[in-house]
């Protein structure tokens, strides 16, 4: 159990502790029929605070008109426009990888760390909602906010190391009465990247005041711009890059692989004794040609040539996201409210992570296929044998016989991840205050998210190893060299198809099937969180209340992943031995994109933590 105290006096020159607790604002009717009401707000910062102007810690208050003022589309990004968030991310800003929900937006404080930043939805906690632990702002519903409070400072003293750069708490509207809608359409200048939302909301009394209800539901569709040359200066190929790491970087234009190539590349680490070496397939089933190299940028970079380039890009990724929100709140009795909530995120990404490829493979001098690409003249100039080759290869070298090829596939689809995610929370709590002023809240907090990440399009380099070494069998039929022996009723092999690999467009439909698979991660998280707390002035000093603050907090986050991939590597080890190159075991994977989650233990986190504040002015009316 971890115990922390925090205690603070405001002074002339400021307090003496950095503290960060939110509650969320309460406005309550001074009369039933009133015209005008008195909101009594406690500021995120502290519980003992009941004016942000009188708060030792640092406080944005920000209300959502001033943030969709600014930025229209939500809240969040409003935040995100701000210079304080500017270490944060967003679609336009996240990396396509292939284990992250890359359209998440995360609040970032001075670019202290996106873990470093505390979420609070009407002052309590945010389950986190991405394997990294990060947290999913859009999981806030937009339409039904009243502000956003932020602690620009260290509030870790209360609420952890999740707290170090500062807390966002967003803070609902919770006497919105009435209906309102709000949509959009935006098209970009180019005529692309398209984007909706629609959302309603609506809210109304109960009970003859006593309750009220509201909630609200917005969805938002925005396709994306998943490749480069879906833009102009996406199709120039710019990279930053630099010739060594003493070197200054700058802009590459044109940029390109100088070892592999869209039709397939003989690389030039081959042998002399491959005189076709350093020449690529141009045509879609052959035309081999002299490899036209560019200017060299870095060791395997160039600007300009024949070389390839991944077509991937992530300022735009495909987001399709739904949100839902509905709270009740009743007056028990005059001094007793209870209140429940219920947020819902059903969100799905898509981004083009990286083209497939093979490198440094090997390749038979008698495959068939590359045989059938050549002219006459050009296997007239082939030797009848080959030297092993010490050069890297899949497994350190190319055995007898074999040749390196590198090649980026045009045929078989972009490695696409896609993560679908889902998170659900509920509050349930009671809040009140006694006869003598005193103050008094507790809740409970029970919270479930969920990623399912797909990998599309991966290869299963077991099943390319087998796929990419034909041979012609007896009857002469070209089939796969493993297919001729025992181990074609292994389970990798069964069914095998030949692929052709030299050309733009060479690849079978067949054989892609064959080669290729979905791989996916399903993590899981679930939190529970109470805590409660007793706030009130004990006593007078002579510039007025003394105000105090206790509260407690007990949590536990729990974290789990499985996946459909880390069991097929027992398979791999076992056919392994059947193959005669590229074999992937041990010194490869067996998928061309692992799933890096795959085999993270299952874990839990508990906490326990207190707070004592306290409020202790020195001086009246100055």
């Amino acid at each position: 159990m971890k115990i922390r105290f925090n205690q603070v006096m405001t002074a002339l020159l400021g307090g003496l502790g950095a503290m960060a607790v939110a509650t969320s604002a309460h406005a309550q009717a001074a009369t039933a029929d009133a015209a005008d009401s008195l909101e009594e707000v406690v500021v995120t910062g502290s519980r003992v605070i009941q004016n942000g102007d009188n708060s030792p810690t640092p406080v944005t208050v920000v209300q959502t008109e001033q943030l969709l003022t600014t930025t229209p589309r939500t809240v969040v990004e409003g935040l995100l426009a701000l210079p304080v968030f500017a270490g944060g991310r967003s679609p336009q800003t996240n990396p396509g990888n292939s284990s992250q929900n890359g359209s998440y937006r995360s609040l970032n404080l001075r670019n202290i760390g996106v873990t470093r930043t505390l979420v609070l939805f009407d002052g309590k906690r945010v389950m986190p909602t991405t394997p990294q632990g990060e947290v999913d702002a859009d999981f806030v519903p937009s339409m039904l906010l009243q502000r956003v409070d932020v602690v620009t400072g260290g509030a870790s003293a209360v609420y952890g190391s999740d707290a170090v750069s500062g807390v966002v708490n967003f803070v609902t509207d919770r006497n919105y009465n009435g209906l309102k809608v709000n949509s959009h359409y935006g098209i970009s200048a180019r005529n692309d990247g398209p984007e909706f939302e629609f959302g309603v909301a609506g809210g109304m009394s109960l009970f003859g005041g006593r309750g009220h209800i509201e909630g609200s539901v917005e969805l938002f569709n925005s396709p994306g711009i998943l490749t480069k040359t879906g833009r102009e200066w996406g199709r120039q190929v710019i990279t930053v890059n630099r010739l060594n790491s003493s070197s200054p970087y700058h802009l590459v234009y044109d940029t390109r692989l100088n070892n592999r190539t869209w039709g397939g590349y003989i690389l030039p680490g081959n042998n002399a004794a491959m005189v076709l070496r350093d020449q690529t397939f141009t045509s879609a089933t052959g035309g081999l040609s002299p490899f036209r190299h560019g200017t060299a940028v870095t060791g395997g970079v160039e600007s300009g040539g024949d070389g390839g380039y991944y077509n991937q890009a992530s300022m735009l990724q495909k987001d399709v996201h739904r949100i839902f929100f509905g709270r009740f709140d009743f007056d028990i009795s005059d001094n007793t409210h209870f209140y429940t909530q219920l947020t819902g995120m059903d969100k799905h990404n898509q981004n083009n992570h990286q083209n497939n490829e093979v490198l440094n493979w090997c390749i038979s001098l008698q495959n068939p296929y590359f045989l059938n690409a050549l002219t006459a003249a050009q296997r007239a100039q082939l030797p009848a044998t080959l030297p092993q080759l010490s050069t890297p290869g899949t497994n350190g070298y190319c055995p007898a016989n074999t040749f390196l090829y590198g090649k980026i596939f045009n045929t078989i689809g972009v490695l696409q991840p896609d993560a679908f995610v889902k998170a659900y929370t509920a509050q349930f709590g009671l809040e009140g205050k006694f006869a003598n002023g005193w103050r008094w809240e507790a809740f409970v907090v029970p919270t479930f998210g969920q990623q399912r990440t797909r990998n599309n399009n991966n290869i299963d380099n077991l099943k390319m190893a087998a796929a990419s070494d034909a041979v012609v069998n007896s009857a002469g039929q070209t089939v796969c060299q493993v297919s001729t022996t025992s181990a074609a009723t292994l389970a990798p092999f069964v069914g095998c198809v030949p692929m052709n690999l030299f050309g733009t467009a060479s690849e079978s439909a067949d054989s892609i099937k064959y080669v290729t698979t979905v791989t996916e991660f399903v993590a899981t998280t679930k939190q529970i969180d109470v805590g409660g707390s007793i706030t009130g002035a004990p006593f007078n000093s002579w510039a007025g209340p003394v105000n105090m603050a206790l509260s407690g907090e007990w949590r536990k986050l729990g974290y789990d992943v499985t996946s459909n991939a880390s069991d097929n590597v027992v398979i791999g080890t076992a056919a392994c031995s059947a193959l005669r190159y590229n074999c992937p075991y041990p010194t490869a994977t067996l998928r061309y994109v692992s799933n890096v989650l795959a085999n993270r233990p299952k874990v839990f986190q508990e906490v326990a933590e207190a707070a004592y504040e306290f409020n202790l002015p020195l001086v009246k009316d100055a």
